[in-house]
């Protein structure tokens, strides 16, 4: 896929779209391209968030890890339950561009495709470079944080009334 094909997918991403042109044509040409096959695990629930992925293509299941005993000889089999099935033109883990966290849910890849993969350093460095970008990305996060204080907030009124 080219950078310009690459931008076009950012674009249509809130978080991405609200960029100047320039901080994410930087973004997107220091981005890692994966392509990567069934089964392969991008990362796991609990590990340290430095990075954000975008999909391209294919399918990635977010999971979580599930323990348990079987039969009479107690051995424990693990197993992924999957909580949500990601498709492409898909971000993961924004926050982890701006904020350490921990991951809450595994990702594999289910159906092969491609990913995107843009690392906490460099997205940081074109925030500093850019007081434009700053500015956009506060607005966001901001009309963001105030829709889903909304939602919520509609959302308990409906369950009190219920």
């Amino acid at each position: 896929m080219s950078i310009e094909a690459e931008m076009t997918v950012l674009k249509r991403l809130g978080f991405f779209a609200c960029l100047p042109e320039q901080q994410l044509r930087a973004l997107v040409f220091g981005a890692e391209r994966m392509r990567l096959h069934e089964g392969h695990e991008l990362y796991q629930k609990g590990d340290i968030a430095d990075c954000a992925y975008i999909v391209l293509g294919g399918r990635v299941d977010l999971f979580h890890p599930v323990r348990r005993s079987l039969g009479a000889d107690r051995r424990i089999k693990e197993y992924r339950q999957v909580v949500y099935a990601v498709k492409a033109g898909t971000l993961l883990g924004a926050f982890a561009l701006i904020s350490d966290k921990r991951r809450e849910t595994g990702a594999y890849i289910a159906q092969r495709g491609d990913v995107l993969r843009i690392n906490r350093t460099s997205f940081r460095r074109q925030l500093q470079q850019s007081a434009d970008m700053r500015s956009r990305l506060y607005a966001y996060i901001f009309a963001n944080f105030q829709s889903m204080t909304m939602r919520l907030e509609n959302r308990a009124q409906a369950l009190a009334s219920a």
